[in-house]
């Protein structure tokens, strides 16, 4: 597929950017992003997608944090089995 001239301008335009990047003669970050305003952090305005993940997540923090609580170690298990045994001797 040949390359037409705007396609070539543009890839030497690039790699002579990049070339001055790694120098450090221009900053990484490109002119057209410096001059578009910064959204207000005051404001964050979070897609319902996100939203609706975290909470998901929340909720999911929150019954793994119980079911974690309701472990026992072998030992009670070993006790309380014990226990239940002299119960049904007695």
């Amino acid at each position: 597929m040949p390359v037409t001239g705007e396609q070539k301008e543009r890839k030497n335009e690039m790699r002579r950017l990049n070339r001055a990047r790694k120098k450090a003669i221009i900053s990484p970050e490109p002119e057209e992003e410096k001059e578009q305003p910064e959204e207000s952090p005051e404001e964050p305005d979070e897609d319902p997608e996100i939203t609706r993940k975290r909470a998901i997540a929340d909720k999911r923090r929150a019954s793994l944090a119980l079911a974690r609580s309701k472990i026992k170690p072998k030992s009670q298990i070993t006790k309380e089995k014990d226990d239940e045994i002299a119960q049904i001797k007695e």
